[in-house]
């Protein structure tokens, strides 16, 4: 009796419990559900600042499933690609989408997200759109404010494809870049060397192309440098012209702009070959003139200036080295000329010739006592000469003699005619020179000759008489 109520209140339980549950009749329990929230999927070609973009879609499925692309596509990637569902109810989920940007600007790419069960599956069309390659900048696109100093200049761009960078040809100012190349966003550092014209603004050009990644124009910068300050500085130091013969010397320095020359305190005989010139001239010639008196200096200044008022001065000296006496016309450049009828035979006559303000010593001696030839107004034209006569040179303070040269006439029938060097009028030969005609040069050089010595110019046989002589001296 006591089993069967225990058993009755059982399944009076049982009935309550089960009167409680849902209805979950088998037509409702098995209908399948999946569905998208999205017919299909657009995305654009790329994103400015970014390598890759985020898309997502929301799948409603009761049953387990796994998605995947038909066909492969290796540019897009799934955060959730299978899903265990064992519910008896829908369930809705998030899947998230990666999809790296277009980088081929040849055309579109296209794929289908597939969400498949045992059931049934559903495809929705993913497509990419084509690539819009760019380059835009983030820093101007003119810059006019560049130093005349070395300067250097950062561009910075955004861009979707792999680059090129150069300068374009026909650059006027010195410039060079860091990069020749890149991808994606980019900066290219432009650098200047100084510019020092001031007369022009150097120019160029920054190119920034994109051809083989499909962009249709380059993009340009476009730089100006500022122009330097005017200057002009010499490079040459003090120069002196060592000569008494006409000479040149030229000097050298460094300026950017358009100039003017001029000389100050310059005495006769030297002068500049130009007075002006542009920037592009950097050298000028001084011109000296004979210039006689061996140890005689005379000087001038050169001064180079600009428009701006800037000016650069430098001293130039010439310096002589020759004394030239020529009788015929009177011992020009001398002050003092030689009478004709002053020599006494066989004494030794000593005349002094002024030259630049300096005297010179000369002593004469003839056996004969004819040795001066007279001239116009009588003054001496030339200087007879028997053997063995002689002219002691002058002495020139801390220079030593080079040669002595003379200019012969009327030499007579003599088979050897010519003039020696010695160190005493009846010594020995140190050098000796034979001419063979008339009015010819005589040049009878000094070998080893000491500084501040006097030497000895004699005849060798009857030798005519010569109407010039010109001493070389050298420091």
């Amino acid at each position: 009796m006591k089993k069967f109520v225990c058993r009755l209140a059982v399944l009076g339980l049982m009935i309550s419990i089960s009167s409680c549950l849902p209805d979950v009749s088998p037509d409702k329990k098995d209908a399948f559900i999946l569905n998208a929230d999205l017919e299909k999927i657009e995305i654009p070609a790329d994103v400015p600042g970014t390598r890759a973009q985020q898309q997502s879609i929301v799948v409603s499925c009761n049953r387990s499933w796994s998605a995947f692309f038909e066909p492969e596509a290796p540019w897009i990637s799934l955060s959730v690609s299978e899903l265990e569902n064992i519910a008896q109810t829908e369930e809705r989920t998030e899947i998230g989408l990666t999809i790296d940007n277009n980088e081929n600007p040849a055309g579109a790419r296209e794929t289908n997200l597939v969400i498949s069960t045992a059931e049934g599956r559903i495809s929705i069309p993913v497509k990419q759109g084509k690539q819009i390659p760019y380059i835009s900048l983030s820093t101007p696109s003119n810059v006019d404010n560049i130093s005349c100093m070395d300067d250097s200049y950062k561009v910075k761009f955004t861009s979707n494809i792999s680059w090129k960078a150069c300068i374009e040809e026909g650059a006027t100012a010195q410039v060079s870049i860091d990069k020749n190349e890149g991808k994606y966003d980019g900066e290219v550092t432009v650098s200047f060397a100084e510019n020092e014209d001031a007369e022009a603004t150097p120019e160029a050009v920054l190119v920034l192309s994109g051809e083989e990644s499909g962009l249709a124009s380059p993009v340009k910068v476009y730089f100006k440098q500022g122009k330097a300050s005017p200057y002009i500085r010499w490079i040459s130091e003090e120069p002196t012209y060592q000569g008494s013969q006409s000479g040149i010397i030229e000097l050298e320095f460094k300026t950017n702009s358009s100039w003017q020359a001029a000389l100050e305190n310059a005495p006769d005989g030297i002068s500049l070959s130009a007075t002006s010139g542009s920037k592009d001239i950097k050298t000028l010639k001084v011109l000296f003139g004979e210039f006689y008196g061996p140890g005689s200096l005379r000087s001038a200044t050169v001064v180079l200036s600009l428009s701006n008022g800037v000016t650069a001065s430098l001293p130039v000296h010439q310096f002589g080295t020759e004394l030239y006496v020529d009788f015929i016309d009177g011992n020009q450049p001398f002050t003092t000329d030689i009478p004709y009828d002053t020599l006494v035979a066989n004494e030794e006559t000593e005349y002094t010739l002024s030259c630049n303000g300096k005297n010179y010593e000369f002593t004469f001696y003839s056996a004969s006592g004819y040795t001066f030839v007279t001239g116009a107004e009588g003054k001496t034209c030339g200087l007879m000469t028997y053997k063995n006569d002689w002219v002691k040179l002058p002495a020139v303070e801390g220079m030593k003699l080079k040669s002595a040269e003379v200019y012969t006439s009327n030499m007579g029938s003599s088979a050897q005619k010519g003039f020696a060097l010695r160190e005493t009028p009846d010594g020995a030969n140190l050098k000796a020179v034979w001419v063979a005609a008339n009015s010819e040069w005589c040049k009878v050089p000094l070998p080893n000759p000491v500084v501040g010595q006097r030497y000895y110019l004699v005849a060798q046989n009857n030798t005519g008489y010569f109407s010039k002589i010109r001493l070389v001296y050298e420091q």
